[in-house]
């Protein structure tokens, strides 16, 4: 090996003082470089598995077999996610949701001939959202909103622990789900 010279400093790559070495051949760099990138792929598509399915209403499988238009919230407020499975029985659909307050129940139904009217009672408000003419209220200490459309039935009652405030917010953000 020959001493660096000054015409080296100047010219790096005609020494072979400054040629960079690996202690590694070729082949293995290359296995290792394809090794991470497929363990990058698999955890890139795991997780938007997991984040995809969460954030998915669980009630978009009834919506063909209810007989009537289902509602979810499209976006769930900051803090709310899907907590189970949703149920039919009996013509109802039925889901949780959970936020950092509490546990919140959701059930649809198809609107019946004779729809409540919550305006006259007096712990109730009335207000419209997209979903049709929402109440809000409380029943025995428990944060309640009910929402009556000309199909829909909605029903979102919730922890006494859950602002009213929060459900309010999801029940504006409620649209209709394709059928």
């Amino acid at each position: 090996m020959s001493k660096g010279t000054v015409d080296d400093l100047e010219h790096p790559s005609k020494s072979a003082a400054f040629r960079f070495r690996t202690p590694f051949p070729a082949s293995a760099r290359l296995k290792v470089i394809a090794i991470s990138a497929c363990v990058i792929v698999l955890l890139s598509g795991t997780a938007f598995f997991v984040f995809a399915k969460r954030a998915s209403s669980p009630i978009s499988r009834f919506a063909q077999s209810a007989g009537f238009p289902l509602f979810t919230a499209s976006p769930l407020p900051s803090g709310v996610t899907y907590e189970g499975q949703a149920s039919m029985s009996n013509g109802v659909v039925a889901f949780a949701l959970r936020s950092g307050y509490g546990r919140i129940d959701v059930s649809e139904q198809a609107a019946p001939a004779d729809a409540p009217n919550l305006a006259e009672t007096s712990n109730f408000t009335t207000s419209q959202v997209t979903a049709g003419t929402a109440y809000t209220g409380s029943a025995s200490g428990m944060p309640v909103v009910v929402i009556v459309s000309n199909t829909t039935l909605i029903t979102v009652d919730a922890d006494s622990s859950v602002p009213s405030a929060l459900l309010t917010q999801l029940t504006k953000n409620l649209v209709p789900l394709p059928h």
